[in-house]
């Protein structure tokens, strides 16, 4: 969990609306959070 941290808060400034949105998949699963870590970081 603590890997995704910081890249999660880069996530946060850049879309504070999606904030809950990232939490609440960080809390359902790893494999979801990084599915969607992938397809943020080609948009940033």
């Amino acid at each position: 969990m603590e890997r995704f941290l910081p890249i999660t808060a880069k996530i946060e400034r850049f879309l504070p609306k999606n904030a809950k949105i990232i939490r609440f998949l960080m809390k359902n699963s790893k494999t979801k959070i990084e599915r969607f870590l992938k397809k943020t970081a080609k948009i940033i």
